[in-house]
Parts: structure tokens; sequence; C-alpha cells
């Protein structure tokens, strides 16, 4: 497993809390493949904009990429999360 990040993300986290209840989980799974790399991606801030900024809130985002024989094949979007700036979203 690979993991990319913003230079300036020093913590990061997410759970899913029931896997077998989560379709698209379950999708993301039944995909994988023996050999299959999995890079997750933190993106801090990906959702932002004028609004949430003015508000003091933050949007982050985890995508799940998978990389097979070299070449991404798939990319996917697990989720975000939105918060104050300050203690609220995934990444810190």
């Amino acid at each position: 497993m690979q993991f990319e990040t913003d230079a300036k993300i020093t913590k990061a986290f997410h759970m899913i809390n029931w896997a077998k209840g989560d379709a698209a989980w379950q999708t993301i799974v039944s995909l994988l493949r023996t050999g299959d790399e999995i890079i997750l991606s933190w993106k801090k801030g990906w959702g932002d904009n004028k609004l949430l900024e003015d508000a003091g809130i933050t949007e982050d985002a985890l995508y799940l990429r998978v990389r097979r024989k070299g070449k991404i094949k798939y990319t996917f979007l697990v989720d975000t999360q939105t918060g104050r700036k300050a203690n609220g979203g995934m990444v810190r």
C-alpha cells in the first residue's frame, strides 16, 4: 500500500464501520486482484470554496487508486468529510 498526501498533511484518518453494508466499498473490493497496488490519496481542502472558507469550514477527501501492471486502473472517491478548519476534516 502506498500513501499520497500534500506536504502539509501530517495526520489522516478514515474508517468504514461496516464494510458488508457499504455497497461502494463492496464494489471496490470486488475489483481488486492479487498483485494490485493500492494507493490512498488524501486531499486536504479538496472541496473548499469561498462559502466554506468564509464560514471557517473545510472539506477533505480520500481517494483510493488501484495500480495494476504499472498503470492506474481505477480511481475511487472513498469519502469526504466537512468540518471546522481548526479540528474538523479528515486530515490535519
